[in-house]
């Protein structure tokens, strides 16, 4: 069972280390790389948001607070819960953002009054604008729903001539989310390690007792076979 256990932790540690080389490796260019490029930009430079790709938007203008996205664990334990934004971004075109954490949460949602104020004709400032960094992903198809709802309430059509992107600027992926999933992982593997190493000590020191007590045996049944002759 000793051996057993030895091996699969190797196979533990293993797996865990190329995780997170697997890892590291593709997410390398973000990781280590210069700041994400500014989304206007990038929409300018590729005609539409790319998925996939990491990008910062100064948030000076949330139109609506669409939806909310619940995490549990087996559907029971809270996990934190994803916010979904519809924004106006500098280019006047729409896209929408996910987030979450409470700090920014409440900054997004002061923007959001702000900018229904502005859009109502109640004051003409927007707010100061808040940077925010993630990755360009799809949205699926519940909350996708619930955007094309939000721009239908805004009267926000394409048929306008608005330009609207239905992709989404995932905040939750972040550099700093995306760091602490490899803090994560390596502290498993140091743990991994740790357990490692006490196995193979422990069954070091087993098969010397083993040995010792073979020997001891051996020793005895010598001594006994003396005594009868």
């Amino acid at each position: 069972m000793q051996k057993k256990s030895i091996v699969g932790n190797i196979i533990g540690v293993v797996i865990i280390t190329a995780l997170i080389a697997l890892f590291l490796v593709s997410q390398a260019g973000y990781l280590f790389d210069s700041t994400p490029i500014d989304i206007v930009e990038h929409i300018e430079a590729e005609g539409a948001p790319v998925k996939g790709e990491y990008v910062s938007v100064e948030v000076d203008a949330v139109v609506e607070h669409f939806a909310e996205t619940d995490h549990r664990i087996n559907g029971i334990i809270p996990m934190g819960t994803d916010n979904h934004y519809l924004l106006w971004l500098t280019d006047d075109s729409f896209i929408a953002l996910t987030a979450n954490g409470k700090e920014l949460c409440n900054k997004l949602s002061d923007i959001k009054n702000q900018t229904q104020l502005y859009v109502m004709g109640n004051t003409d400032y927007l707010s100061d604008p808040v940077k925010i960094e993630g990755k360009v992903a799809t949205m699926d198809s519940e909350i996708e729903d619930y955007y094309r709802d939000a721009l239908d309430y805004w009267g926000i059509y394409s048929s306008d001539g608005l330009q609207i992107y239905y992709v989404t600027i995932d905040e939750t992926d972040s550099k700093l989310s995306n760091w602490l999933m490899v803090g994560f992982l390596v502290l498993i593997d140091i743990i991994a390690i740790a357990v490692l190493v006490k196995d193979v000590k422990d069954n070091k020191e087993l098969k010397a007792q083993e040995a010792a007590r073979a020997l001891n045996a051996a020793n005895m049944l010598n001594q006994n076979m003396d005594n009868q002759f």
